[in-house]
């Protein structure tokens, strides 16, 4: 009963961030902000969905049950990474950061993001993001942090700069949007936080919510 209401939330925050992703050609300024956020939506909801994957396969000791384990925990882990990437590029792009300016400070902030890819898809030999035991239990491996340290820092940067960004404007309407940049990573937190606690798929509430605010009000 508690895993079928998991899939259900899992698929209703899918439909919403697709819907979002698909409606935004018509929403949003610029075809490179479009962009952006329509493949925010899409990696968002490929992450619930393989997160979804692994909520079902985790436990089951079964060939295919732990084959299952092993590749939604190594696209999970991957596309959490890269969603906080184009999180970041759209935030960095909606503030017209000089980061982004050239392509070779592009692919120099890429590169944190490919490390997490292939430590996640090369755990399988190293366990060293993650492995899945014999009892088809995933289990943490000595370099998980990795992720969440390059992931996280990714939102952290870019909200603090959103946050500097929204002091210094003086249109009303510029700092609403740069104050939603700011905070966007506020409801996935909080939602992470009550996964961790109360075992609730609190994330990908977090995550829609977040999407949401960032539609309507930028």
């Amino acid at each position: 009963m508690v895993k079928a209401l998991k899939i259900e939330i899992f698929l209703l925050c899918m439909i919403i961030l697709i819907g979002l992703a698909v409606r935004s050609r018509r929403s949003l300024f610029s075809s490179t902000q479009q962009l952006l956020f329509s493949m925010l939506g899409y990696t968002s909801a490929a992450y619930i969905f393989f997160d979804m994957i692994w909520t079902l396969s985790d436990g089951v000791s079964t060939p295919v049950g732990i084959t299952a384990n092993w590749i939604s925990n190594a696209v999970s882990f991957s596309l959490f990474a890269i969603a906080c990437l184009i999180w970041f590029f759209y935030s960095e792009t909606m503030q017209g950061s000089r980061l982004l300016t050239t392509p070779y400070r592009v692919v120099l902030l890429t590169l944190p993001t490919a490390l997490v890819v292939v430590l996640a898809f090369t755990s399988y030999w190293t366990h060293a993001m993650f492995y899945i035991d014999a009892r088809g239990v995933y289990r943490r491996g000595a370099l998980y942090m990795i992720q969440p340290i390059v992931s996280y820092c990714y939102v952290i940067y870019t909200s603090l700069h959103a946050f500097i960004q929204a002091r210094k404007v003086e249109s009303l309407q510029k700092k609403a949007i740069y104050r939603t940049l700011a905070f966007f990573a506020v409801p996935a937190l909080v939602g992470g936080t009550f996964q961790i606690v109360y075992s609730v798929p609190g994330l990908c509430v977090g995550i829609m919510i977040s999407m949401l605010l960032l539609y309507i009000i930028c």
